[in-house]
């Protein structure tokens, strides 16, 4: 779990890679990570944007991480609350965060609203990336864990090589006759060790069963 503290607040996320320490901005609450998936490297931004922080110090500090990060990384995600209502065109005064999605060709692939805190739904949490092909099925959906927000899911479209098939051999029952099954399963117990006190009985029967 990774943490970043401000003035008392924090962010935690989960990674399975490494912490970005270098990318990371200076006064915005951000956390940087690479994140590794099928020899494809992925640099996520886990943005927070406080309502009382300055805009443009907040995207002019996301600018310069983001400016240094294409350099590096060819797939790019930003997640987070920057405490802007999509549903309102104009909540973005500004032009800040279009501006933004302008330059580094981000989309938003969160459609729904995330947050129920009053009678009209906002759509306050983002999830920017320049390979919104990659992404499937993003929705956002009520938890009972929080009394606002929604959680909000994806899934990363990928392939996986084939594994090669399997032989697997059974019985045929259709010609299955019970009466001479038993009678073949007495004769070979008789005949084998398992009369002889040779052995594990259990594994003696188990494998005259399954011959």
């Amino acid at each position: 779990i990774f943490r970043r503290r401000k003035k008392n607040n924090f962010l935690s996320r989960k990674s399975y890679n490494k912490r970005l320490n270098s990318f990371e901005t200076n006064t915005a609450e951000t956390i940087c990570i690479e994140l590794n998936i099928k020899n494809k490297k992925w640099f996520i931004m886990f943005a927070y944007r406080p309502p009382n922080f300055d805009k443009s110090l907040f995207f002019k500090e996301v600018t310069v991480c983001l400016s240094k990060a294409v350099n590096s990384y060819e797939n790019i995600m930003v997640v987070g609350d920057l405490n802007i209502n999509l549903l309102i065109p104009s909540a973005d005064t500004g032009n800040f965060l279009s501006d933004l999605s302008d330059v580094f060709s981000l989309t938003n692939i969160v459609k729904e609203p995330t947050c129920f805190k009053s009678s009209n739904n906002t759509l306050l949490d983002i999830l920017l990336t320049n390979k919104a092909n990659c992404f499937q099925k993003t929705s956002a959906f009520v938890t009972g864990i929080s009394d606002c927000q929604k959680l909000i899911v994806t899934s990363l479209r990928a392939s996986f090589k084939r594994l090669p098939a399997k032989l697997i051999s059974y019985r045929s029952y259709k010609n299955f006759d019970e009466n001479k099954f038993l009678r073949d399963l007495d004769e070979s117990l008789i005949k084998g060790e398992i009369y002889k006190g040779r052995g594990d009985p259990y594994n003696i029967f188990t494998n005259i069963l399954v011959k």
